[in-house]
C-alpha cells in the first residue's frame, strides 16, 4: 500500500528544477523530435503498401495446392459411372438350314427334274440332272405297301433327317438300305402317313435335310403324288 508522508513531498528545489535534471529530460525529447520526420515518413510508407496479392492456387489433379504447401481438396467429387449392362457375349447355337436367314422357302431350287417310271415290283420318281445319278429316288414297294425315300450315299450307320414342308418339319432316322444298288439311306413311309400328302401338296416345293449332306430343295411335282398314289 502506498503511504503519503510528508517525506514524498518536495523538501527544497523541486527536481524538475534542477539543473541537471532539466538538461537530462529535454535531451531525449529534442532528439526525439529531430528524428521524427524520418520516423513519420516510414509510417507513412508502411500505411501505403498495399496488401500482397493470395498467391493463385495451382491445380494439381482433383486438389489444389496453395504457396504454404498446403493441400486444399476440391469441392467437386467424380460421379461413378454405371457399370455396363451389356451382357458377357454367347457363342450362337447352331441353326438349322431350315430355320436360318434365307430358309429352303427362299434359297435356289436343287438342279433337276423328276422323272416317273414303273419297275420290277413297282413304281420310282427319280430326280436328277441328265445323265446322271439320281439324287433322290421315292419308291413305292406294292409287294410290302411301303413308300421309301432314298438317298444314294455311304453311311455306316443310321443319319438324322427333316423333311421341310409348307406344313411344317418332320424328324426321321434315315437307315442304310439293303440290297440296294447303289448304295444309300433309306426312310420307309406307310402310304397312308400325312406327310406324304404334304410333300406332294407342299407350295411348289419341299425340303430334305439328311446329316450333312447338302440340303435339297426339290419341286412338288406331279410325279411325287404318283408314286404315293400307286402304295395305296
Amino acid at each position: 500500500r502506498l503511504e503519503v508522508t510528508r517525506a514524498l513531498f518536495h523538501s527544497g528545489g523541486m527536481k524538475i528544477n534542477h539543473p541537471m535534471a532539466r538538461n537530462q529530460t529535454i535531451a531525449p525529447a529534442f532528439t526525439l523530435m529531430k528524428r521524427a520526420p524520418a520516423m513519420l515518413a516510414v509510417i507513412l510508407g508502411l500505411t501505403n503498401c498495399a496488401a500482397p496479392s493470395p498467391t493463385p492456387l495451382r491445380q494439381t489433379g482433383s486438389a489444389t495446392a496453395n504457396a504454404s504447401g498446403r493441400t486444399i481438396t476440391s469441392a467437386r467429387t467424380a460421379i461413378a459411372q454405371p457399370a455396363s449392362s451389356a451382357r458377357p457375349s454367347v457363342a450362337p447355337r447352331p441353326v438349322s438350314p431350315s430355320t436360318a436367314v434365307g430358309s429352303w422357302r427362299d434359297a435356289a431350287q436343287t438342279p433337276g427334274t423328276w422323272n416317273y417310271a414303273a419297275e420290277k415290283g413297282g413304281t420310282a420318281a427319280r430326280f436328277s440332272t441328265l445323265d446322271a445319278m439320281p439324287l433322290l429316288v421315292l419308291r413305292c414297294d406294292l409287294a410290302r405297301r411301303m413308300v421309301i425315300i432314298l438317298r444314294p450315299t455311304v453311311s455306316d450307320g443310321p443319319v438324322a433327317t427333316l423333311i421341310n414342308t409348307n406344313n411344317g418339319t418332320r424328324n426321321f432316322m434315315a437307315k442304310p438300305a439293303v440290297n440296294v444298288e447303289p448304295k444309300a439311306l433309306a426312310i420307309e413311309f406307310d402310304p397312308r402317313d400325312a406327310v406324304l400328302d404334304q410333300m406332294a401338296f407342299s407350295r411348289g416345293r419341299f425340303a430334305l435335310e439328311m446329316g450333312r449332306l447338302p440340303i435339297l430343295i426339290l419341286p412338288a411335282w406331279a410325279e411325287v403324288g404318283r408314286v404315293i398314289e400307286d402304295c395305296r
